[in-house]
């Protein structure tokens, strides 16, 4: 069998598990919602998520998907959490401890660019890992934010809350969570396929 091949077979596979998305149903596909309209669901409807009310579009008012056809806004109709009228969403994952993973999302504003959501990371003991308030959004155009953490536990978990209060705002797409390979893990393939490379292009003159 062509060694190239092999090698280059492996290295596929081995990117493919390292990259492959944590997250269940990152761009909210999962539940149809006809073209040109919005749909509310329980939490328990919407594949891998976790929170209140989710509302999902599907090109609603115009505003096309980052990644797919479907979208989150975050500020679910319908949905109310104790007295401050926010809006939690939250998914938890595997991670292996002292691991880094990439975090990525797509978010935009819905009604106007003083919107505001919470984004935190968390451990399987409710350590926070990461928090910031993203308040930078336009209604004109997707944003992408992207951070990286090490987890320190077993599992960890994402959450988006609203802040500001009101059942409008926050568009939420495209949640990726990825481990992120060390320097090392493609060394050995890659000097195997230069090497194998180089004495081929030796051979071939």
């Amino acid at each position: 069998m062509n060694l190239v091949k092999v090698l280059a077979g492996l290295a596929v596979v081995l990117s493919a598990n390292v990259s492959a998305n944590l997250i269940v149903n990152g761009s909210f596909e999962d539940n149809s919602v006809a073209s040109g309209s919005w749909a509310k669901y329980k939490a328990s409807d919407v594949n891998g998520w976790d929170g209140q009310n989710f509302e999902i579009w599907d090109t609603f008012g115009g505003t096309t998907a980052y990644e797919g056809d479907q979208l989150l806004e975050l500020n679910a109709w319908g949905a109310r959490n104790g007295d401050n009228n926010s809006y939690v969403v939250s998914q938890s994952f595997s991670t292996d401890i002292n691991e880094l993973y990439a975090v990525e999302f797509a978010y935009k504003a819905r009604t106007n660019n003083d919107e505001s959501f919470l984004f935190e990371i968390n451990d399987e003991l409710g350590n926070t890992l990461y928090s910031e308030v993203l308040d930078d959004h336009t209604k004109s155009d997707w944003l992408v934010f992207d951070t990286t953490f090490l987890a320190s536990s077993a599992l960890a978990s994402i959450n988006f809350t609203s802040i500001n209060s009101g059942t409008v705002g926050n568009l939420i797409d495209a949640i990726n969570v990825t481990r992120v390979p060390e320097p090392a893990t493609f060394a050995p393939f890659a000097a195997a396929l230069l090497l194998v490379g180089a004495r081929r292009m030796k051979k071939a003159r």
